[in-house]
């Protein structure tokens, strides 16, 4: 009797442990099973909020479009000059008289057109041309219009006293300047008295304070102002016989 019991016992218990081994794997294929699923929904909702947000900056970009479109173009809009004080007016007005500013087109003519320009009589392109010779094509020996049988400083001169000729006031202080680039004190400050004489006094007193001007002797000066004398009554008498308005 007691025997039975045991293998009665003895079955049970290996039921038990059937059951519990069969509920074990069951529950594994389960969690891998809907594995999967939960991905596939996590990656839905990123996919669904990637999309929100691609529609949201589409929408963004049709609504600046269509604003873009309803606005005139930049070139058609009107912008009010500044303003400027009556003293700012009056020193602008006071540069534009002593030829310091040139009128932007001529920076885009070609050698050719300044030539011919500055022969018949136009002040402002052979102030250019004076410009191009010396600070663009002197020592520049690749730029397409160099040709080195000109001699660039002679030339510059040449064009900045036609400049001057003219009506070019600013051209003498210029003048005055490549011979102090030059390093030659006496033709420098007797182009300078020249510009004084020009009422250019923003361009003199900008010279005043270069150092080379400090380097210059009395005696230097003094030589300078004996030519300075001489190339004045020169000028003079060229405006004079050829029927035009001294300058000086």
């Amino acid at each position: 009797m007691k025997k039975i019991v045991y293998i009665v016992i003895a079955l049970v218990l290996m039921g038990f442990v059937i059951n519990y081994f069969l509920y074990q794997e069951n529950h594994s294929e389960i969690v891998q099973n809907n594995e999967p699923i939960q991905l596939q929904k996590t990656e839905q909702k990123l996919g669904d909020k990637e999309h929100a947000v691609l529609q949201e900056k589409d929408e963004q970009a049709s609504a600046e479009e269509d604003l873009a479109n309803l606005l005139p173009p930049l070139e058609d809009v009107y912008v009010p000059p500044t303003p400027i004080s009556a003293e700012e007016k009056a020193e602008q007005e006071k540069f534009e008289k002593l030829g310091h500013f040139i009128p932007v087109e001529y920076y885009n003519y070609g050698l050719d057109v300044l030539k011919s320009l500055a022969n018949n009589g136009d002040a402002y392109a052979a102030f250019h041309l004076g410009e191009r010779y010396y600070y663009d094509l002197l020592n520049d020996p690749n730029h397409p219009d160099y040709n080195e049988k000109i001699d660039y400083k002679a030339e510059a001169r040449k064009s900045f006293s036609n400049a001057l000729y003219h009506g070019n006031r600013h051209a003498a202080a210029v003048i005055s300047e490549l011979n102090m680039i030059e390093e030659k004190p006496e033709e420098a400050f007797k182009w300078h008295l020249i510009a004084e004489d020009l009422g250019d006094t923003p361009a003199t007193e900008w010279f005043k304070k270069q150092e080379f001007y400090q380097s210059i002797t009395e005696e230097q000066k003094e030589k300078a102002r004996l030519e300075y004398q001489k190339l004045k009554q020169e000028l003079k008498d060229k405006w004079v016989n050829d029927g035009q308005v001294s300058l000086l």
